[in-house]
């Protein structure tokens, strides 16, 4: 994947998980979830979310009971860059 397929990809899922969330801040929502609606892979969508988390997008909440990574929350940032790029369609 080169670098704009990769940003395209990135935004893709900040915006999947932006529309799924319903503007609720801190909702979790299931990795596969986020896939199927993306249509992207889960192993894709969580290694884009590990670039979205450094930039401050995106948690990734960890689940101890589970023992594995399988949900993300929008972060107040992510909501407001997904709104910026709306406002400049």
């Amino acid at each position: 994947m080169d670098t704009d397929d990769f940003k395209e990809s990135a935004f893709h899922i900040l915006q999947t998980l932006y529309d799924m969330s319903d503007g609720d801040v801190g909702k979790d929502i299931v990795i596969a979830h986020i896939a199927q609606s993306a249509k992207i892979d889960e192993q894709t969508v969580y290694d884009l979310s590990r670039h979205l988390e450094a930039k401050g997008l995106v948690n990734i909440p960890i689940k101890p009971n589970l023992g594995v990574d399988h949900s993300l929350s929008i972060t107040e940032k992510g909501m407001n860059e997904i709104e910026s790029q709306q406002r400049k369609k």
